[in-house]
């Protein structure tokens, strides 16, 4: 098995310069916040619908309003993990990743598994298991409640790794087989432009 997982667990050179703390904090709270406020504007958009349909508040709420609400709620944390997947997919790097000047390299399939096993991560196991909850599938619920915890726990223990020694990979990183960089600037990319 330990050889199986060497590769892996090796650090790839890296030929650009290594992104700062600050800046991997910087990029997670970017994204963080972002999460944060599609669900509140989803949240929002279901209150506004429930008080119009309900006269603000004097009916009661009709269980399709009320279903329409909650689907818009539950929205928000698939909705924001496809969106930070998609960007890994296609451009190389979440858009607090981009906005702080970061890259992460592998091909994009490591990259989005890269998002499902970082920190960020572990709230698409969370509403897995709350979806597998709500389907009366408790063991199921059990298994993507302990997956979540478990993506937390390497979660801490990348925070550990990085705050060590810098430019460390995160446990993420390594499983996936990827590494974190700095974005080439159109000037070190060669192409003669400043």
């Amino acid at each position: 098995m330990r050889g199986m997982l060497a590769p892996a667990l090796q650090t790839p050179s890296i030929a650009g310069a290594l992104p700062s703390r600050r800046a991997r904090w910087a990029a997670v709270a970017l994204d963080a916040a972002a999460g944060l406020g599609l669900a509140l504007l989803l949240y929002g958009l279901g209150a506004a619908w429930l008080l119009v349909r309900t006269g603000g508040g004097e009916r009661d709420v009709g269980s399709g309003d009320g279903t329409l609400a909650f689907a818009l709620l539950m929205a928000a944390v698939p909705g924001w993990l496809a969106w930070l997947g998609f960007a890994l997919f296609t451009g190389g790097a979440t858009p607090g990743q981009r906005a702080r000047g970061l890259a992460v390299a592998g091909t994009p399939w490591r990259r989005v598994l890269r998002l499902a096993i970082h920190p960020l991560g572990a709230c698409g196991w969370f509403w897995l298991a709350a979806v597998a909850q709500m389907s009366l599938l408790p063991a199921v619920s059990l298994l993507l409640t302990a997956i979540g915890f478990v993506v937390l726990a390497s979660g801490l223990a990348s925070v550990v790794l990085t705050l060590r020694r810098r430019g460390a990979r995160g446990v993420h990183d390594r499983i996936a087989s990827t590494y974190l960089a700095l974005r080439p600037t159109p000037a070190s990319s060669g192409d003669g432009e400043p």
